[in-house]
């Protein structure tokens, strides 16, 4: 009960400030995983409410992320977040891809800051999903072309 309380409220949080949204988003990346918080263990909801947030505001959203892949490349809650990043990690294998709540543009922006370290990084954690070329392009084929 008390993890559909908090998906509720962060939810109504960011539809009613997606300001302040982003920033308890920030703060669940800044945690992700970690004993007793609310990314911990394999539950869906939390994730939606990461790629809503991600999606109303990636200017907030991304860099957190992106912190976190700096900082703590070898932590375990940073393989979550890559893996929420990737998509279909729930139980259900259904849920979509944090990637694919982000501008690739805003993505691709801090891979060009150092290519050699990130690149291989997202390569390696993007959906696995390449699109046709009369489709519109997927991160992974956008990655491939890059």
């Amino acid at each position: 009960m008390l993890l559909f309380r908090w998906n509720e409220v962060a939810n109504r949080l960011l539809n009613f400030d997606s300001d302040v949204g982003a920033k308890l988003a920030a703060r669940c990346i800044a945690n992700f995983a970690n004993v007793n918080s609310i990314t911990a263990g394999f539950h869906p909801e939390p994730l939606k409410f990461l790629s809503k947030a991600a999606q109303a505001k990636p200017e907030v959203v991304w860099p957190a992320i992106a912190r976190r892949l700096e900082m703590q490349r070898k932590e375990s809650g940073t393989w979550h977040l890559l893996s929420w990043l990737r998509g279909g990690k729930s139980i259900r294998q259904t849920d979509k891809a944090g990637l694919d709540a982000i501008p690739a543009s805003v993505v691709f922006e801090w891979v060009d800051v150092d290519v050699g370290d990130r690149a291989w990084l997202l390569a390696e954690h993007c959906p696995p999903i390449i699109s046709r070329p009369d489709e519109p392009a997927t991160f992974a084929r956008q990655m491939l072309e890059r």
